[in-house]
């Protein structure tokens, strides 16, 4: 059984949430991948990583989007890392709407007000999980 709990980031501002989530995962991704970008132009080796890194940073977003039941298509996506007027909240790490990050701060709520019945519930020899919809 998966249970993931949810918790909002920083407040950042868009551009430095964005670059800051964009710069860890890349060089993560760099590093177990063992990828090495070499370029004998100075222009190449900008352009490369920006691209990587607008790459990763959908496909960051897209899985957070996936995971929790947001919208995830790939459109909207990239609508949501390029438009901070519409998708103005970075608390959660990626770029959200104010319905969606309203949406995702209730079911924080509702996670921690079992915290005390999960406390009680997990060390019984009768208990067989949760599942919260």
């Amino acid at each position: 059984m998966r249970f993931t709990t949810v918790g909002p980031g920083l407040g950042l501002t868009h551009s430095t949430a964005v670059r800051r989530r964009v710069t860890v995962v890349g060089r993560a991704v760099a590093i177990l991948t063992g990828a090495v970008v070499l370029s004998t132009s100075g222009v190449g080796m900008a352009a490369e990583p920006l691209d990587n890194d607008r790459n990763v940073a959908r496909a960051e977003a897209q899985r957070f989007r996936e995971d929790f039941g947001l919208r995830a298509d790939l459109d909207y996506v990239q609508d949501s890392i390029s438009d901070a007027a519409e998708f103005p909240n970075l608390d959660w790490g990626v770029p959200l709407t104010r319905d969606e990050a309203g949406d995702l701060y209730r079911r924080l709520a509702i996670q921690r007000s079992l915290k005390d019945a999960t406390g009680y519930a997990v060390p019984q020899d009768d208990y067989a999980g949760m599942f919260l919809d």
